[in-house]
């Protein structure tokens, strides 16, 4: 009696196969410690298999960052449609809530693809999902005379880092139970500054 044949993988689900062992690698021992050979082997493909799909361990850490905000991204987008459609105020209360506990929930992910590293951010601070996401968010509330500023690009990106640095705030003190009181302080003040 023959054993029953495996089910042969699409490409998208062998590639996802790659990415998800490269993830569990670099949360556990880091990007610079984790080898292709490391990422075959625990995805139980051929090395070659690895290369059909990525050309170094660069481009599948690139393609992780990617995933990671394009996911980031849906789910602020989620929340969003949510609220209503005039409640501005709720918007930007909601983009703070989403966005700052899921910088506390995918903490470790997001240490190992983007911290840890060692590459140079300033390319994230004008071609992020989640800041570009937040513009448009605050130039839809400007157009509707909800708010005022006259540079909402600029604006996205302090909000975006003063939410950033205020998780890694709560990570390094162990005090994540203090996010609901961070995301009021940054929800009061920058609702202050877009204030008409």
């Amino acid at each position: 009696m023959s054993s029953p044949t495996k089910k042969r993988l699409t490409p998208q689900q062998r590639r996802m196969q790659i990415m998800l062992a490269a993830e569990t690698l670099f949360i556990e021992q880091g990007v610079a410690a984790t080898s292709i050979d490391d990422i075959v082997n625990a995805a139980g493909v051929a090395k070659g298999t690895f290369y059909l799909y990525f050309n170094s361990r660069e481009q599948l850490l690139h393609s992780l960052q990617q995933q990671f905000m394009a996911a980031f991204h849906r789910a602020v987008e989620l929340a969003l449609t949510q609220v209503s459609a005039q409640d501005w105020a709720g918007k930007l209360e909601c983009w703070f809530q989403v966005t700052l506990t899921g910088m506390l929930d995918n903490s470790r992910l997001q240490d190992a693809l983007f911290y840890k590293t060692r590459t140079t951010y300033r390319h994230l601070s004008y071609n992020n999902p989640a800041i570009n996401q937040l513009q448009t968010l605050l130039e839809d509330g400007i157009a509707c005379k909800a708010w005022q500023h006259e540079a909402p690009q600029l604006l996205a990106i302090m909000i975006f880092h003063a939410t950033l640095a205020l998780a890694d705030r709560c990570l390094d003190q162990q005090a994540q139970h203090e996010a609901p009181q961070l995301i009021r302080h940054l929800y009061h003040t920058f609702h202050q500054i877009l204030a008409v």
